[in-house]
């Protein structure tokens, strides 16, 4: 059964040793070769960059525990290094009524994750220039005078506007002002320090 199962499962005893684990499993995470059979789940599995990801990871801490954990999202580590995202679910392995250990079943959630990322920068940026839409700016701005009001400190907004765009689209066409809203946000965003933000309001705005 676990060899026909197409989503990932391993069994981990109280003490975080593997104690069985499917094909899939190893597949996914790029250690077909490998039987981690008695190794540490978390040292297999789990990607902890540092310390406060390993303590805020409900799945690591469900090793042994009696409740069931569904659906729960976290990243797993391939061979290679890179995270993985991935959907676990964890039920108590209960044997003689007693809790022996758990077993984890998990899936690559990598392609929903791009495509939400996708439809997520979609729906929050112009498609022409690439900056933030009107309405994500908004957002930002509403979140930056709260933090303006609650730290007493300061901030600035710049505020453009292209002349004589319109003139442009009607003698060149609407291909030339694209070009020139392009143009002149590639330098904008270049020098924009890691906390700025950049959107295009409409228009030549």
């Amino acid at each position: 059964i676990l060899g026909a199962v197409v989503e990932g499962v391993y069994g981990v005893n109280n003490e975080d040793n593997i104690t069985f684990v499917n094909p899939a499993a190893l597949s996914i995470v790029g250690r077909e070769k490998q039987t981690p059979i008695g190794q540490s789940a978390q040292k297999t599995f789990h990607y902890h960059p540092n310390k406060d990801a390993q303590n805020s990871d409900r799945l690591y801490r469900a090793y042994g525990e009696s409740a069931e954990l569904r659906c729960w999202e976290t990243e797993f580590k391939h061979s290679k290094g890179k995270a993985i995202p991935v959907e676990c679910t964890i039920y108590p392995l209960t044997i003689n009524d007693k809790q022996e250990g758990s077993v984890v079943a998990f899936r690559d959630v990598s392609e929903r994750k791009m495509l939400e990322e996708k439809l997520h920068w979609q729906a929050t940026h112009d498609h022409l220039t690439g900056l933030c839409n009107r309405r994500y700016f908004e957002e930002q701005l509403e979140a930056e005078l709260k933090e303006v009001v609650r730290d007493e400190r300061m901030a600035a907004l710049v505020y453009l506007d292209l002349d004589r765009l319109k003139s442009i689209n009607d003698i060149a066409g609407h291909e030339a002002g694209d070009e020139m809203l392009v143009e002149t946000s590639r330098p904008l965003t270049k020098n924009l320090r890691e906390k700025d933000g950049l959107a295009r309001l409409g228009g030549g705005e």
